[in-house]
């Protein structure tokens, strides 16, 4: 066992590693249950498709609101103190919640509150975190403890944690949120316990507007981090519709050139490549669609036997994705009338 704990962390990382890592990657399994046990309690207390949709925004739409501005906070203030309270916070949320669930009067509108304080207070535990990392490793080593702790975000929060909650939300729909309160609990506790020097406090402190603004111009000021930060936020923003667009785009380009170009297969008094993109778009929409809303009932069998729910939602669902990659391809459609 101690072979393990010293691969993971170290021992030249410190005690204080370990035990922030350990806060962390218990915090993350919180989180990760968190995710797919928050909608699933909703899906049990009604049929709205938005409703239940709203509940994973709401736990990711915290993010995009005050990531900035947690920063800002953990620059100023004790950082140890930051993570123990936001988790203390989250503890109290979810005993309220588990309570509601246990006495049989929780509602779509507590689950909904809920999950945004949780989502609220997981931007700062996670920001937090990653800024008392520092505080604890030397710089030549902060490249593989920084993995460690992505480790756990990828792994435990993401892929492993939602299908644990979904597996304990089966068991009984307080259950996922009773292990979230005493993961955050025990990552608050082992915080707590690290032993660190507090950073002088500077004399005074600026808008955390002005401060922001200052971050933004030290990224734009770096090439490499400009470059790697404008890369990340164009991957994430346009690659579902840069797919949508190119599929159907790329298939045409092929069919011109063997079958317009090689085969000699013509399109009357039609440009080729709008002749087939027209009939390629419908044909890739109806595919996909029929393709997906098959899967999907197999895809979320598990969830159709433990929640009933409307069963037409799923593949509706699943088309109506592919009713908006048909709408951002119809635009490049529109644009090729336009130029022929």
């Amino acid at each position: 066992m101690s072979q393990v704990v010293d691969a993971i962390a170290p021992p030249r990382f410190g005690d204080g590693f370990r035990r922030l890592i350990a806060s962390a990657w218990a915090a993350d399994l919180g989180d990760g249950v968190a995710l797919a046990a928050g909608p699933l309690l909703v899906v049990s207390q009604t049929r709205d498709p938005f409703l239940i949709a709203l509940a994973t925004l709401l736990q990711r739409l915290p993010w995009l609101l005050f990531g900035l501005h947690a920063g800002v906070i953990a620059d100023r203030y004790d950082r140890r103190t930051i993570i123990v309270t936001a988790n203390a916070v989250r503890a109290g949320v979810l005993t309220v919640l588990a309570a509601t669930i246990v006495t049989d009067t929780v509602s779509v509108a507590v689950v909904l509150v809920a999950l945004t304080a949780l989502g609220s207070a997981e931007v700062f535990v996670d920001t937090t975190s990653q800024t008392l990392l520092p505080m604890l490793v030397g710089k030549e080593d902060l490249g593989v403890a920084n993995s460690r702790l992505m480790f756990g975000r990828i792994t435990i929060n993401r892929l492993g944690g939602p299908a644990f909650g979904a597996l304990l939300f089966a068991a009984g729909a307080a259950v996922p949120f009773v292990l979230q309160a005493v993961c955050v609990t025990f990552a608050a506790l082992v915080i707590r316990s690290i032993v660190i020097e507090r950073p002088p406090a500077p004399e005074h402190h600026a808008t955390a507007r002005s401060e922001i603004r200052a971050g933004l111009r030290w990224v734009w000021t770096h090439p490499a981090i400009r470059t790697l930060t404008i890369t990340i936020f164009a991957f994430n923003i346009t690659f579902g519709a840069a797919w949508a667009i190119l599929q159907p785009f790329m298939t045409m380009v092929v069919f011109t050139i063997f079958f317009n170009r090689m085969a000699g297969v013509g399109s009357g008094d039609v440009p080729y490549p709008l002749f087939s993109y027209a009939g390629l778009l419908p044909w890739t929409f109806f595919a996909q669609g029929l393709s997906q809303s098959s899967n999907s009932l197999v895809g979320s069998a598990n969830l159709i036997r433990k929640v009933y729910f409307p069963r037409v939602v799923v593949p509706i669902s699943s088309i109506l994705s592919g009713a908006v990659d048909f709408a951002l391809a119809f635009v490049v459609l529109i644009a090729m009338m336009g130029f022929y």
